[in-house]
This record gives C-alpha cells, structure tokens and sequence, in this order.
C-alpha cells in the first residue's frame, strides 16, 4: 500500500473489510484512490473493501509522530538493529504503531531476554528521536495481550474521572443547596436492607438503563402500593424521582420490616414529601416493559432544595397552574411555600385559556408578603373573521 497512507482504523468482518485511512499528503486525488482500491483488492483476493480517506496536518493528527516517523522506515532500522546483536524479525513478531506509544513484539524470548539486557531499546529510542521529537514510549513485549491491559487501564482511568465528575457535580449542588428537613434522633432515622456506603456514587436516575447494573439513587418517593404474595411476604412498590427522571422500584419485606417500612414510608409521609436514598439492581421489568430498581437497601435522607442567593430576587412571570388542562402541573400551595423559601415577593400564573387559578390565588396570596400577577394565555381572533364556503365537498374554512 502507498505511504501516503496511515491506517487509522481496520475492521476484518466475514463479508466485508472496512479502512478508515489518514494520509498527509496534499496530492491524493480520484487516480490515487483508484490505484489504492485496486491495490486493497488484490490484497484481500477479491473481497469487498470499504475505505474512507481522511486528511490531517502535523497539529492535528491524532497520532502525531506518523507525520515524521515511516512505518516501513521503522521496521527496517529494528531489522538492522537485531542485526547488529545476531537476530532477525519473523513472521511471527509484530511491531504495532498505537495513539501514543509503539509496540514491539519479539516471539523469541531468549532473543527477548538478550535485547533488554543490552542497548537494543535504547537504539531504537534515538532513531525515533531523531525523526520526531516529543518523547514516545516504546515496549517491548512479553506477550501479544498488554493492549488489552493498558485498554482496561485506560477505561478504569475514564471510569474514575467520570465518578470525580459525577461526585463533584453532588458537591456543588449540595452547596447551592440547603438542608430542609433533617432526620430528628439517630435512633429513630428509617434504614432498612443493605448499608448504604458512602464510597458508592449517587447516580441520576436519567443516566441509569438496563445495563447500569447496581446502581445508588436518591429522591421523593411517590405511589406506593403493597402486595403479598403466595409466600406470605409481602412486595413493596413505589416510584423515585429525583427531578432529572422516575423510575419504579420494588422491595420485598417479611412481617417484620414491613411494620418499619410503614411507620416510615406511608400515604401521609407520602404526601408531605419523604426522600430516601436507595441501593439496588437497575434491570429491565418484563412487565412493567421498563426498567425497575429492585432494592436492596434504603433509608431516609435529608431533603435538599436550591435556594435563591441573589441580593435582587427573580420574579417567575410565566407559569402554569394545575388549571392548565394537560399542560400545567404546579399546585398553589406548594408553589407557595417554595416562594416562602427562596425569599420571593411575586408571582406571575398565567394559566392557557382558563383564568380558573385565580380565587385560590387571591386566597393563597392576597394577604401575604407574597404579590400575585394575574396572567392568561389566550389565542386571539379577528372579530368578523372571514369565512369561505366550499360548496362542491361541504367544507367550511374559516381564514385566521
């Protein structure tokens, strides 16, 4: 193949082959791409091959030292090298170019052993600081499997900084965020199943699918329902959210949890808002036709709210009501009170074409610190709209 071309990704399937090729040189036009796919062709015996063709410059090449290092140029200066010390290349040894470092494999080990008793490794270091000068790690392999090593090592590396995110991200919401309701006695704190450790990252539940496995979430816990079942223990379902998702959750219980469960988790508490922090398997439910958390481990937390730390309150002048049918979800009262927390002085409601919120308003706010602002959504129409008949098909079209 023309060394205008690096390979930058290579799929082998039964049917097909696919390339992904980078090359750097300015001059690759239709007669070059012609030559290379008859090349590629005769290559793989007459297979279907798919190759697609992307350019890059020294700044940006993701793998900057193909821009001064030649592949074919590295393999004969290592073949000269083993040379020197009494070996040569087989078909079985590979030398591979990766993101950031070069591997050479040398299936020999007693030949292996020799070359990284002496100045082998150290040769071939200067031949490609002599090419390029950034600092490349070059291995010399014991096995053909390290790749997958250093791959897992770099996926633990992504999975760690995901959960520093993921915790950095709870830290700031719990500083812009105060304290509202906080568990009375440690003795009577509501804890049941499983411990929940502190290590385990909270997750949101928008984030979690049938694959996130065992997961830790937390919020207001809504609808529940307890079944029994055949075997006398009794099943606890209910639905968490934590305002990015839901999700549906269930809890078996014998007698005795159960009796904790209700003194804790109840129609009354319900209402009032109780948040819990839960442990468990995130996995698809047959059916429910979604995904459930089947819980392990619960217990009360603390529930904690934004707060509004401006010195000049913001002043909501667009909201829907529960009046608005299908489209509106916030009740008076509780918006109420949230006004109360946050510190504002006004409120706009401006519900769609009904003004119906407004004797709860004037009783919710009239007297308070709290002003209301009367508002309407409503869609406006010409007063002598002009109407056209269609006498051949009946139809009447009003024009707006």
């Amino acid at each position: 193949m023309s060394d205008d071309f690096i390979i930058d990704e290579f799929v082998f399937g039964d049917e097909k082959i696919d390339f992904r090729l980078l090359t750097n040189s300015e001059n690759v036009g239709i007669e070059e791409l012609v030559v290379l796919d008859k090349e590629l062709h005769e290559i793989f015996n007459g297979r279907e091959v798919k190759f697609s063709v992307q350019t890059f410059s020294k700044n940006d090449c993701p793998y900057k030292y193909f821009y001064y290092l030649n592949y074919d140029e590295f393999v004969s200066e290592v073949q000269k090298l083993l040379k020197n010390h009494g070996f040569s290349l087989t078909n079985n040894d590979r030398i591979n170019f990766l993101e950031d470092y070069i591997e050479i494999y040398i299936s020999n080990s007693l030949c292996r052993f020799k070359l990284l008793s002496n100045s082998f490794l150290n040769d071939v270091k200067e031949f490609v600081s002599g090419k390029f000068s950034e600092d490349i790690e070059i291995l010399i392999l014991n096995t053909l499997f390290p790749r997958e090593e250093k791959c897992s090592e770099k996926l633990e590396n992504k999975l760690e900084n995901k959960r520093k995110e993921i915790q950095k991200e709870n830290d700031n919401k719990v500083e812009k965020s105060r304290i509202i309701k906080e568990p009375s006695d440690e003795n009577t704190i509501f804890k049941i199943g499983k411990k929940i450790s502190d290590k385990d990252i909270l997750l949101k539940i928008s984030d979690l699918d049938q694959n996130s496995g065992f997961s830790k979430i937390q919020g207001r816990v809504y609808d529940l329902e307890i079944r029994e079942l055949k075997n006398g223990k009794k099943l606890a379902l209910f639905d968490i959210e934590d305002e990015t998702s839901a999700m549906s959750c269930k809890l078996f219980l014998d007698d005795k949890k159960l009796q904790i469960f209700n003194e804790k988790i109840n129609s009354k508490s319900i209402a009032n808002g109780i948040y819990i922090t839960a442990v468990g398997r995130v996995e698809y439910d047959q059916y429910a036709k979604g995904i459930s958390m089947m819980i392990d481990g619960m217990e009360e937390t603390p529930r904690y709210v934004f707060v509004d730390n401006a010195s000049e309150k913001r002043v909501e002048l667009h909201l829907n009501s529960q009046m608005s049918g299908l489209d509106g979800c916030v009740n008076l009262e509780v918006l109420k009170s949230r006004l109360q927390e946050m510190g504002h002085t006004a409120v706009g409601v401006t519900d769609i074409g009904v003004v119906q919120a407004y004797p709860q308003m004037m009783d919710l706010f009239g007297k308070g610190d709290i002003k209301a602002l009367y508002g309407l959504e409503l869609n406006l129409l010409e007063d002598n709209p002009r109407i056209l008949y269609n006498y051949k098909k009946g139809l009447i079209l009003i024009l707006l």
